[in-house]
C-alpha cells in the first residue's frame, strides 16, 4: 500500500474511533539485586508502536520500550536491574495515581515515567490537525487552545503525582520525568487548508510552538523541585525534542520522513534500516494506539539518552532486598553431557536455596523451591521431568535432588528451551519474586528455532521472571544470554562460581610464646589448609593496624612459605592476623595474640625478680629474692671450697739460739709468696717464692737472744691460707767446770713411766702451747744439804706441779735439789717442758755431779 494513500485511509478511521484508557491491573513490585526500576505512566512509557508486547494485552506494554532499553544496558554494565512495566497506554495522571501507584513498591530504586500527553488531548490533537479529510482547522484550532488551557493545571496535577510517588518510594531513590518530543518536522512548507475559504493555517507550527512550551514547563517543574521537601527523593528531567529534531513525522499527507523514529499513520514498529532509511510494519485501519509513538528506533534513541544522561543511578544498591516472598525453579540437565559436572551442579542448587531460604526467612518472608530435569530425548515428551513444583522446603527439594543421576541421552537442542518454557509456566506465588535457574548446557542445535522473544513475553507477562544461567563450560547460545540479561540475570560458567561451593581454606596460627626484645619471633601457618587444592597465599598484619605488611605467595613451581620470621626492638603487645588464600580465591582468617618484653616473660619487671632474663615461673628456690634463671646461687650461698693441703716442715725439731733453721711450705700453689712467721710474740722470718715443685724454702737464723722453748712457725698468703709446725729453740749449753766448793745439785732421774714430748707435727689450725723460758732471777726451793750422819729430809721434787704431756698429774720426783744455782735443766723443769727434754739438755751436767760426789766420798773416806 502506497504511503500516501495509508495516511489518507487511516485520517477517516481516526476521525470514528477513540481509544479508551484502561485500568492496568495492579502488580505487586519486585526488589532487585542491585536495581529496581519502575516504570509507570502512559502509551510513550509503556512502547506502544514498538512491537514485543507483554502484560494486558491493551496496555501494550512492549519489551522493546526505552525504559526495557535503558534496563538492558545496565545489566551489561554489571548492574543487576530488575525492571517492572506498569504503565498502560492511554494513561492519564488520575489513572495512573488510582491504579499505577498503589502498585508501586515502596522499595523502588528508580522510578521512570512519561504522563501529560493524554491529559492535553494528544490524540484529539493529532486526528484535528494532521488525519487526511477529518482534519480541520477550526477543530485544530480548538485542540490546540484546549491543550494551552489545560496545560497550567496539568502541570500541577503532575507535581502533586511526582509528590505521591516521592513520598511512597525509599528515601534516596531517584525519579526520572522523560520528556515528549515534537509531532512534526521544523521545515516543513504543509498547512492545513481551509474546506471552501479562508487562509491556510500552520498547525504544525502551532503543535511544535505548545509542543516546545509543555518542554519548558516541565523543566521548570523539574527545576523547582526540592527534593528535602520529598523524602529526599531525586527528580531529572530529560528532555527528547532536541534528541528527535529531524526525526520527526512529515504532516503531509503525501510525503513521510525517511529517517522519521516516530510511527506514521497505518504503521508500527518502525526501524532505521541497513540503508539509513525507517522501514516499518502496516497496520489495521483501526490499530490506531501505534501512530504517532515512538518506533522501535525511537526507543533505542530514548533509552540511549537515558545511558548518557543518568548513567548508573546514585541510587544502586549493593546488596539484594528480600522485601517479598521468593519462587525458584532450578531446570537441572541430567543427560550424558553432564556427566562429569552433575555434582557440582547439585551443589550448586544446595547452595542457594540454603542462600535464599535463609535470607527470606531473616526478612520474614517465605522461599518455595521447584525441580525440573531436563535432556534431549528422542520423545518429546521425556524431554523435560517435573521433579516437583513447588515443595514447601529445603529439605524436600534435597531429597529430590539426591535421587538424580546421569541419563544416557544427549544434551542441548531444544531440551534447554523446552526447559525454560516449562520453568516459566510453573504455578508461581503472583507476589512473590520469580527465578528460573538453569544448570546445564545452554547450547542450542543450530536447526532448532526457538522462539526467544516469546519466551522473554512469557517472562515478563509473568510479573518478570529472572533468568540466570550456570553453564558447566564456556560456550553459551547468544539467545540464551541475551534472555538472561534483558530480564535481569546472568549467564556464569559453572567453574567461574566454583567457590562459591568450596569450602572456605582454615586459617591456622600456632601458639607465639612470649618473646623477648631482639630475638627472632617465629610466625607458623604450617597448620593451615585448603578444602581443594593448595593455598597460594600466607599474608600477615604483624602490628594489629589492619595492613598485611607481608606476603608469602606461590610463584610458579615455588609454593608459598606458612612461616615468617620477624624481630622487635620494643615492647609490643598486638594481635596478630594470618590470612590465607586458596586457588579458588577464597580466603579466611586467624589471629593470635603477640607479646615481646624486655626479658621474653609475662611478669611485670617491677615484681619480676629476674627483669633481664626470661623466667615466667619465678622460681626461686633460696628465697633470697633472686629467681633461680639468674642466681649465681639458685640453691643458696655455698659453703667456702675446701683448701688445698698445705704444710710445714722444719729442718730440726729443735734448733738452739744463735743456729739456722729451714722452713718449707707445701701444698701452696707455683708463684705464690709465702710468708713464714714465728710466734709466741710474732717475729716475721722472712717470706719465700714457690718454685715449680710446690715447694717455698726459707733459711732463718734464731737470734740469741730468741726466747728458749716451743714455737710455732705459721706459712701464710695473701689470701689467709696457712699452715703451720712446731718446733723448739734450745738455749746453748754451759761449758764452764764448777769449782771445787759448789756442789752439784742431785739430779734424780726421772721415773721410767715418764712419757717423752710429742713432737708429731701439729694440725694447721692447732696452736701450740706457749713454752716460754723462765725468768733468770725465779729461785729454785731450798734444798739444804745435811751434815754429817744426818739424814737430809726429803725435798719436794722441783718438778712436782708441772704436768707433763700424756703423763699421770700424780707423777713427782724423789730427788734433792741442792741449793745451788738453777741449771738449764731445772728451769726447763719449772717451766713445765716435757722430762726427755730436760734429761736431753742436762746430761753432761749430771754427769759432772756424780763425778764429784764420787770424789768428795773419796775425800772424806
Amino acid at each position: 500500500m502506497k504511503a500516501k494513500f495509508r495516511k489518507l485511509l487511516s485520517g477517516i478511521v481516526a476521525a470514528f474511533l477513540v481509544t479508551a484508557a484502561l485500568i492496568p491491573a495492579a502488580h505487586a513490585d519486585d526488589s532487585g539485586k542491585y536495581l529496581t526500576m519502575s516504570l509507570i505512566g502512559d502509551s510513550y512509557t509503556a512502547g506502544n508502536g514498538a512491537g514485543s508486547y507483554y502484560g494486558p494485552k491493551d496496555s501494550l506494554r512492549s519489551t522493546r520500550n526505552w525504559g526495557h532499553t535503558y534496563a538492558n544496558w545496565l545489566n551489561r554494565q554489571g548492574v543487576h536491574t530488575t525492571i517492572r512495566n506498569y504503565a498502560h497506554s492511554g494513561a492519564v495522571i488520575q489513572n495512573v495515581r488510582d491504579t499505577q501507584l498503589p502498585a508501586l513498591d515502596p522499595d523502588s530504586d528508580v522510578v521512570m515515567l512519561t504522563i501529560g500527553g493524554n491529559d492535553i488531548q494528544f490524540e484529539d490533537i493529532v486526528r484535528a490537525c494532521f488525519a487526511p479529510v477529518v482534519s480541520s482547522i477550526d477543530s485544530c484550532k480548538k485542540a490546540i487552545k484546549h491543550a494551552n488551557d489545560e496545560f497550567p493545571r496539568v502541570v500541577e496535577q503532575m507535581k502533586d503525582l511526582l509528590g505521591k510517588v516521592a513520598d511512597k518510594i525509599r528515601p534516596g531513590a531517584q525519579i526520572v520525568l522523560v520528556g515528549y518530543p515534537l509531532l512534526s518536522i521544523e521545515n516543513t512548507q504543509w498547512t492545513l487548508k481551509p474546506w471552501f475559504w479562508g487562509d491556510p493555517y500552520p498547525a504544525a507550527q502551532e503543535i511544535r510552538k505548545f509542543g516546545q512550551n509543555a518542554t519548558v514547563g516541565q523543566q521548570h517543574l523539574a527545576d523547582e523541585w526540592d527534593r528535602t521537601q520529598h523524602n529526599n527523593v531525586g527528580l531529572t528531567y530529560i528532555p527528547v525534542e532536541v534528541l528527535f529534531a529531524g526525526h520527526e513525522p512529515d504532516p503531509d499527507p503525501y510525503k513521510n520522513n525517511p529517517i522519521r523514529w516516530i510511527n506514521e499513520f497505518l504503521e508500527t514498529e518502525g526501524k532505521i534500516g541497513p540503508d539509513g532509511k525507517t522501514v516499518s510494519q502496516g497496520t489495521a485501519l483501526k490499530e490506531t494506539s501505534y501512530w504517532y509513538h515512538p518506533n522501535i528506533t525511537g526507543h533505542e534513541q530514548i533509552g540511549q539518552l537515558l545511558q548518557e544522561k543518568v548513567g548508573i543511578p546514585d541510587s544502586v544498591r549493593t546488596i539484594r532486598s528480600f522485601s517479598r516472598d521468593v519462587d525458584v525453579v532450578f531446570a537441572l540437565e541430567d543427560s550424558e553431557a553432564t556427566k562429569e559436572s552433575l555434582d557440582d551442579l547439585k551443589k550448586q542448587i544446595r547452595r542457594i536455596s540454603t542462600e535464599v531460604a535463609q535470607k527470606a526467612a531473616e526478612g520474614g518472608k517465605n522461599a518455595r523451591f521447584g525441580l525440573l530435569t531436563f535432556r534431549n530425548s528422542g520423545d518429546s515428551g521425556e524431554t523435560v521431568t517435573n521433579n516437583g513444583v513447588f515443595f514447601s522446603s529445603v529439605d524436600e527439594l534435597f531429597n529430590a535432588l539426591e535421587a538424580v543421576t546421569t541419563r544416557s541421552e544427549a544434551g542441548g537442542g531444544l531440551s534447554t528451551y523446552n526447559a525454560l518454557e516449562t520453568a516459566v509456566a510453573s504455578p508461581w506465588n503472583a507476589a512473590a519474586r520469580k527465578v528460573v535457574m538453569l544448570l546445564g548446557d545452554a547450547e542450542l542445535d543450530h536447526d532448532s528455532t526457538p522462539d526467544w522473544d516469546q519466551l522473554l513475553r512469557h517472562a515478563f507477562s509473568a510479573d518478570v521472571v529472572e533468568f540466570f544461567v550456570i553453564d558447566p563450560d564456556e560456550n553459551v547460545d547468544e539467545s540464551v544470554k541475551n534472555l538472561a540479561l534483558n530480564t535481569g540475570g546472568h549467564v556464569t560458567t559453572a567453574q567461574t562460581l566454583k567457590p562459591l561451593i568450596v569450602e572456605e581454606p582454615t586459617a591456622k596460627v600456632s601458639t607465639i610464646p612470649p618473646a623477648k626484645i631482639g630475638e627472632d619471633v617465629e610466625f607458623d601457618a604450617s597448620g593451615s589448609f585448603a578444602a581443594e587444592g593448595p593455598i597460594v597465599s600466607y599474608e600477615w598484619d604483624l602490628d594489629g593496624d589492619g595492613t598485611f605488611e607481608v606476603t608469602s605467595t606461590s610463584d610458579g613451581g615455588v609454593a608459598a612459605n606458612p612461616i615468617h620470621a620477624a624481630r622487635f626492638d620494643a615492647p609490643t603487645n598486638a594481635t596478630i592476623t594470618l590470612r590465607v588464600t586458596d586457588s579458588y580465591g577464597k580466603t579466611a582468617t586467624a589471629t593470635a595474640p603477640l607479646v615481646v618484653t624486655r626479658d621474653g616473660d609475662l611478669i611485670d619487671d617491677a615484681v619480676d625478680n629476674c627483669p633481664a632474663d626470661r623466667n615466667e615461673d619465678q622460681m626461686d628456690s633460696d628465697g633470697d629474692g633472686i629467681g633461680d634463671v639468674c642466681d649465681d646461687f639458685p640453691y643458696g650461698d655455698p659453703d667456702p671450697a675446701p683448701l688445698p693441703d698445705t704444710s710445714v716442715t722444719v729442718s730440726t725439731l729443735k734448733a738452739e739460739v744463735g743456729s739456722t733453721i729451714s722452713f718449707t711450705a707445701l701444698g701452696f700453689a707455683s708463684g705464690q709468696d709465702v710468708t713464714f712467721t714465728v710466734y709466741s710474740e710474732p717475729i716475721v722470718a722472712g717470706t719465700a717464692h714457690v718454685g715449680a715443685n710446690g715447694k717455698a724454702t726459707l733459711e732463718w737464723t734464731v737470734p740469741k737472744d730468741f726466747p728458749t722453748g716451743r714455737h710455732r712457725v705459721v706459712a701464710s698468703i695473701e689470701n689467709g691460707h696457712h699452715a703451720e709446725m712446731t718446733f723448739e729453740v734450745l738455749a746453748q749449753p754451759d761449758t764452764t767446770e764448777p769449782g771445787p766448793d759448789v756442789e752439784t745439785p742431785d739430779v734424780t732421774e726421772p721415773k721410767p713411766d715418764v712419757e717423752a714430748p710429742d713432737t708429731t707435727e701439729s694440725k694447721p689450725d692447732a696452736e701450740s702451747p706457749d713454752a716460754t723460758e723462765p725468768k733468770p732471777d725465779a729461785e729454785a726451793p731450798d734444798a739444804t744439804e745435811p751434815g754429817p750422819g744426818k739424814k737430809a729430809p726429803d725435798a719436794p721434787d722441783p718438778r712436782s706441779d708441772a704436768k707433763t704431756p700424756n703423763a699421770p698429774s700424780s707423777t713427782k720426783s724423789t730427788a734433792v735439789t741442792p741449793k745451788v744455782r738453777k741449771t738449764t735443766a731445772q728451769s726447763l723443769a719449772v717451766t713445765g717442758m716435757e722430762p726427755v727434754l730436760i734429761w736431753g739438755t742436762a746430761l753432761p751436767t749430771f754427769l759432772l755431779g756424780v763425778a764429784l760426789c764420787a770424789k768428795r766420798k773419796r775425800q772424806s773416806a
